[in-house]
């Protein structure tokens, strides 16, 4: 039996690397067999699902709000502090599996993106990564503090998008030249 991970990814998200790292390390030292390989994909697949679930709200909260600077920062802080670490752990666990030679049924897929993604990773671009992510924000920061005049009221350019996809000309005219 694996340790109770966070009901939510809420509260993953207040812990530390010290406190996350020994559900990975469980991972990587327990024993795969037919046996117990449905248990630990349920457990390794929770704990990406929390983790991602993280940096898919850090990622939404910083393009609701692109002039807010702590989002910004605690999605950085979470990208160097602690996926810093994941990544390569996830690396060694996706060997893990593909060295077992366990296929559970319905899985060949998965295993074939798996190998995929352990052949083409290298640990020195992860810094490299949490870089560009970083750049993105920035960059979102930059598009969203941009605004227009639209209808007598100042908005953000980004919120012009939508008007650029109706399919009345004339109003996609007014929407490029406000």
């Amino acid at each position: 039996m694996y340790s109770a991970l966070p009901p939510t990814s809420e509260a993953l998200a207040q812990f530390t690397w010290s406190t996350i790292e020994p559900w990975y390390r469980e991972l990587l030292l327990a024993e795969l067999s037919p046996n117990t390989l449905h248990t630990w994909l349920a457990q390794w697949s929770r704990l990406s699902e929390l983790v991602e679930e993280i940096q898919v709200k850090q990622e939404i909260a910083c393009t609701q709000n692109t002039a807010d600077q702590e989002r910004a920062d605690r999605k950085q802080r979470f990208l160097d502090e602690i996926s810093v670490h994941i990544q390569p752990l996830d690396q060694h666990l996706k060997q893990k599996l593909l060295a077992s030679g366990l296929s559970p049924d319905g899985f060949a897929l998965p295993l074939r993106r798996l190998r995929t993604e352990a052949t083409l990773f290298r640990e020195q671009n992860v810094p490299l990564l949490n870089a560009e992510e970083g750049l993105k924000t920035e960059y979102l920061r930059f598009c969203g503090s941009q605004t227009v005049t639209w209808q007598g009221r100042e908005i953000a350019l980004t919120a012009l998008t939508p008007i650029l996809m109706e399919p009345d000309r004339r109003r996609r005219e007014q929407a490029c030249r406000p």
